[in-house]
Order: structure tokens, then C-alpha cells, then sequence
């Protein structure tokens, strides 16, 4: 049986988490559910879709992943439309926001659909749609018998690295900061690994630069507390960090000690450079 993940902005102090799981066990009795993230920031689609990017490889085929996020609802790009799409063998579904297109990272075929929106919805909440509709693909119906062609939809995504300087520098994006604090950035290592074939590197951020990629977290234990190290993580993605300047675990909204975004002063969205010599 597919399993159903939930991720959100709802946060942990209010009722909406349980009251979705709810709606989901009355359309689908027997469904296994399993929480992400519900401390997503408020409104910010990307975040959803970089924490949905480095997890969705733990499920198996076919799991169905339902996105409760949204662009601020007062603004002009919200959407009340709500979709279903297939995408590299997982089922996702979401409000019309740009969704797919950030977790169509690698830009393969996806099968998308309209949900028609239930009427005992609200207009700001789609919390019945959204869970008959997984019940429904959790039951195995096609996405066809749940939804219609949803024509054109909104379809943002992250950017992807490019290339200056006759393609000897290589400009990255940070598309997320982790709870340790440390940055993840648009790099894939299918990417990175047909040109870092062909020379030597160095990953410049801020006043640091890595000319070597370690090859996982055990072999952070020989460096220098301090030192700035890259590599690629399990969802294939360059991370940079610092070794022992991990983030604490806070709930959302709480203080947060120094990792390394704090002690490089990187952001989401700053740009990384990768020289090729």
C-alpha cells in the first residue's frame, strides 16, 4: 500500500495537522501516513520543495506526498487550484504555486492533473480535496479518474547552476539552510562530476575555499573544528558546512545557536562560485 506523507507551514500548536490526518482515515481507513515537516516558513514553496527533494529517495514508488503549502493567500499569485502530478515515480499533490516545477529538479516528464475542489472545502483551506485525492491514489486509482487535464499551471523551479568566463567558473544557488545550519546549495553530483573529470576545482564561499570533497560525514572527524568541507549528500546535492558548528535543535521560532550559514553570513538564494582550472 502507497504511503501518504504530509508536509506543511502549519506548524505543531495548532489543529490542522490532526484535522488532515482525520479527513485522510475517513476516505482511506487503513492509510499509513507519515509526517515530514510541518515547520516549513510560512508560505515559502521552495523550502517545502528542497526538504520534499533530499527526503522523497527514503520512499518507495508511488508514495504520495500531499504539499499544504501556499503563496501568501492575499497576494496575487495564490492559486485555489489544486493538482496532482506524477514526477520521477512519486505522486505529489498541491496547491497550483509552483510546486512542481521546484521538485521537477531534474525536468522529466510529469503527468499533472486537476482536482476538482470538494464542496465541503473552504476557500483558503482545500483540506477535503487534498485528502480524498490521496486516499484516492493511495488506493491505486488512476490519476485520471481523480482529476482532468489541468492545462497550463504554474511551474517554477529552482535555477540551475550555469557556467562564465568560457566555462572555467561555475555559479551555484543556495536553495536551502538546514537545522545544523548547513547550506545546501542547486549543484547535482550528475552535474558537478562531468566537469569536475576534466580539471581541479575550488568551491569559493565567502573567505573560504575547498579544493576537495569529502566523501561523507565519518571523515569530518580527522579535520579541524572550523574548517569549511563540501560534499554531496545522500539526495546527491552539494552541502557545505563547517565541522562542530552545528546548529542546536530548536522548535520553530526559537533562537538558534551559530551554524554555518551564521558564521559564513549565507543565505538562501546567495550565489556559490566553482572555479575550474
Amino acid at each position: 500500500m502507497p504511503l501518504i506523507t504530509l508536509t506543511s507551514d502549519y506548524g505543531l500548536r495548532d489543529h490542522y495537522v490532526g484535522a488532515l490526518k482525520a479527513l485522510i482515515y475517513q476516505y482511506h481507513e487503513s492509510a499509513k501516513i507519515i509526517d515530514i515537516s510541518h515547520q516549513i516558513s510560512t508560505f515559502k514553496v521552495s523550502e517545502a520543495a528542497a526538504v520534499l527533494l533530499f527526503a522523497r529517495q527514503y520512499f518507495p514508488e508511488n508514495s504520495v506526498h500531499i504539499v499544504c503549502i501556499d503563496e501568501n493567500p492575499v497576494s496575487e499569485a495564490a492559486s485555489s487550484r489544486i493538482l496532482a502530478g506524477y514526477i520521477e515515480g512519486q505522486y505529489y499533490i498541491t496547491a497550483d504555486n509552483g510546486f512542481l516545477g521546484y521538485i521537477n529538479f531534474h525536468k522529466t516528464a510529469a503527468k499533472v492533473v486537476e482536482i476538482p475542489i470538494d464542496a465541503n472545502d473552504r476557500i483558503s483551506w482545500r483540506a477535503h480535496t487534498m485528502a480524498k485525492a490521496a486516499a484516492a491514489i493511495a488506493k491505486e486509482i488512476d490519476l485520471e479518474q481523480i482529476g482532468y487535464d489541468s492545462g497550463e499551471y504554474l511551474s517554477n523551479g529552482f535555477p540551475h547552476p550555469y557556467f562564465r568566463n568560457n566555462e572555467t567558473q561555475l555559479l551555484a544557488q543556495v536553495i536551502y539552510i538546514d537545522e545544523y545550519g548547513n547550506i545546501l546549495t542547486n549543484v547535482h553530483k550528475r552535474y558537478f562530476e562531468k566537469n569536475f573529470q576534466r580539471s581541479s576545482f575550488e568551491i569559493k564561499i565567502r573567505n573560504n575555499a575547498i579544493r576537495k570533497l569529502v566523501t561523507g560525514y565519518q571523515e569530518l572527524k580527522t579535520r579541524n573544528t572550523g574548517e569549511a568541507f563540501a560534499l554531496f549528500n545522500a539526495a546527491g546535492f552539494l552541502e557545505i558546512g563547517l565541522i562542530n558548528s552545528a546548529n542546536v535543535h530548536q522548535p520553530k521560532g526559537y533562537a538558534r545557536s551559530l551554524g554555518a550559514d551564521k558564521l559564513l553570513g549565507v543565505k538562501t538564494g546567495d550565489t556559490i562560485t566553482i572555479d575550474f582550472q
